[in-house]
């Protein structure tokens, strides 16, 4: 159930951002996780890792430059992409399907 959660967390905090530049192409999107666990997380998009999934304790603002950078920046054209959120060893730790319209 707590891994169920923190998988969770990761997700909504994926999708909710991506929001952020809605209108604007190609999708100024950002990325990170609320879970503060200590483990390092990998962005993977269409199984392509894009890096190290900052964890964050507050999320970025949309019209904050500062807060954005703490973030992991990725520019999507429009389209569905596999987002998965894997561990050091490659576990999938989440895995959800973004559309950006």
């Amino acid at each position: 159930m707590k891994k169920t959660i923190a998988s969770a967390l990761i997700l909504i905090v994926i999708l909710t951002f991506a929001q952020c530049h809605l209108g604007t192409k190609p999708f100024k999107t950002y990325f990170w996780t609320s879970n503060q666990t200590g483990k390092t997380l990998y962005l993977f998009i269409d199984e392509v890792n894009k890096g190290v999934l900052p964890a964050l304790s507050e999320a970025p603002v949309c019209d904050n430059d500062a807060s954005k950078k703490k973030a992991l920046f990725v520019s999507l054209e429009a389209g569905t992409y596999l987002i998965e959120v894997k561990d050091q060893s490659g576990n999938i730790k989440v895995s959800e399907s973004l559309r950006q319209d």
